[in-house]
């Protein structure tokens, strides 16, 4: 009959070794957890309620003057000075742009029947800044370090 591989005698060693583990993988992923959640709150402002409302017409100017902007944004990426930090100045038009959209918001939606189509509009803004987002997350950690290297290629071939 084989020995027993769990020596009585080290069963406290055990047990404070499980308890280190332990307390180190909960206390790790609760900082992963309290990290992940901090930081989309601070890429999402808070909805606003207002205390007056805008024209209908004119929350659809404002609607396509703040989509006319995001697009603009986005079409500048490529244009950039440095193509790869490019994500960081977006993070920072996103956070004000997402501000102006939810105030716009709060001012233009409502309970009526004409209103009711606002609704999809502002939903749909929204939905295309987190698509613009991770556009631009993605074009300035993959394309950009290259559009970055062809940039300067080009310039030291210019002289």
């Amino acid at each position: 009959m084989a020995e027993d591989p769990k020596d009585p005698r080290f069963r406290g060693f055990r047990r404070v070794a499980w308890g280190v583990y332990l307390a180190f993988t909960t206390t790790f992923a609760l900082l992963i957890t309290y990290s992940v959640i901090s930081s989309t709150m601070k890429m999402s402002p808070p909805h606003h309620s207002a205390e007056s409302t805008l024209a209908v017409e004119l929350c659809v100017v404002k609607a396509r003057a703040l989509f006319a902007e995001l697009d603009q944004k986005r079409d500048e990426l490529s244009n950039a000075k440095e193509v790869r930090v490019a994500d960081t100045e977006w993070t920072k038009f996103r956070l004000d742009w997402l501000e102006r959209q939810r105030q716009l918001e709060a001012r233009c939606v409502g309970d009526s029947v004409e209103r009711e189509k606002l609704k999809p509009v502002f939903k749909t803004l929204q939905s295309l800044m987190n698509l613009y987002t991770t556009h631009a997350v993605q074009y300035a950690g993959e394309i950009g370090p290259s559009v970055d290297k062809l940039r300067k290629q080009l310039d030291e071939a210019g002289h």
